[in-house]
């Protein structure tokens, strides 16, 4: 897939550093996504800690903040990877696109001792 459209980071540059590989920040957020890790401090973690990361990485280890820079500055190419790829699973007929189903509820409990009723209490 076509990735030239991601931007490098332009707060590693102010720095002083080389801007890392938008292509390598992009796989540690695909890891991320799939691993259900979101936060840009456990991903560094991560690249330090995980084999497979460093492997996935070459060895490099962006801080928290390249991370998070990434995903601000690539919002909206990251929105159109997504739907690229999409396309993509669709067109080889992995996916068939007509169903999509995103569970994000939280329900809060409700079990505390002043919420319990006896007959007693009642």
């Amino acid at each position: 897939m076509d990735t030239s459209y991601f931007k490098y980071s332009e707060h590693d540059t102010v720095v002083g550093r080389r801007p890392y590989n938008p292509k390598d920040i992009l796989k540690l957020y695909l890891y991320g996504n799939d691993k259900g890790v979101f936060s840009s401090r456990k991903l560094e973690r991560e690249c330090r800690e995980n084999i497979v990361v460093f492997w996935l990485l070459n060895g490099l280890r962006p801080e928290s903040k390249t991370i998070c820079n990434f995903r601000k500055d690539n919002a909206e190419n990251l929105k159109r990877f997504f739907k690229e790829f999409a396309i993509k699973l669709a067109s080889d007929g992995l996916i068939d696109g007509k169903i999509v189903g995103i569970d994000g509820t939280k329900i809060r409990a409700n079990n505390a001792s002043k919420n319990n009723y006896s007959l007693k209490r009642l």
